[in-house]
């Protein structure tokens, strides 16, 4: 996509690097709740992760919701007991 023809950005801005990374998101559009699945009912995480695995967008996801402490829900194809072992290594961004 260039960035010229992209509403929104900057000269020589990417979509991945700008805010706007969530506009190309394979969740555009999904009701919010699908990404905040009971734990406890492994075939709505395995659905959540499903969308995100085809994402191209997943690892600004990831860095994003590791940044803004995001440990709740499905970011970038990770849950937020993996987010939380990321962040504790210091991978946070």
């Amino acid at each position: 996509m260039s960035t010229s023809t992209t509403v929104g950005l900057k000269a020589g801005e990417s979509l991945e690097r700008s805010d706007k990374w969530n506009l190309r998101g394979a969740c555009r559009g999904m009701e919010a709740a699908v990404f905040y699945p009971d734990p406890a009912i492994a075939e709505d995480t395995a659905r959540a992760l499903a969308v995100c695995a085809s994402c191209d967008v997943r690892e600004a996801c990831r860095k994003h919701a590791l940044a803004h402490r995001e440990f709740v829900g499905i970011w970038g194809g990770t849950t937020g007991s993996e987010r939380r072992r990321l962040f504790r290594r210091g991978q946070s961004v």
